[in-house]
């Protein structure tokens, strides 16, 4: 990101994507809630629940970067002017 705007627009995507992957992590524990409380296997289920947990983890690291360097645009567009 070399602007404040790719900046906005990223974060506009990534906003959509995690709303995505919080969705499918909602899925995915109602499903293994259901699944467990019948007496069936679960497994697969959770396996991919710690993928999309440890997915979203990144994401959060992933904004709390990009919002870094947004703050350091932002500043340097400031002393520039």
């Amino acid at each position: 990101m070399n602007t404040i705007k790719e900046y906005v627009d990223w974060r506009a995507q990534w906003r959509r994507d995690y709303k995505e992957l919080s969705d499918e992590l909602r899925i995915d524990k109602m499903y293994i809630r259901d699944t467990m409380r019948g007496g069936g296997y679960a497994g697969t289920a959770q396996y991919e629940l710690i993928f999309h947990k440890e997915r979203a983890t990144k994401m959060l690291i992933d904004r709390k970067i990009a919002k870094a360097r947004a703050i350091d645009l932002w500043a340097k567009e400031k002393l520039d002017q």
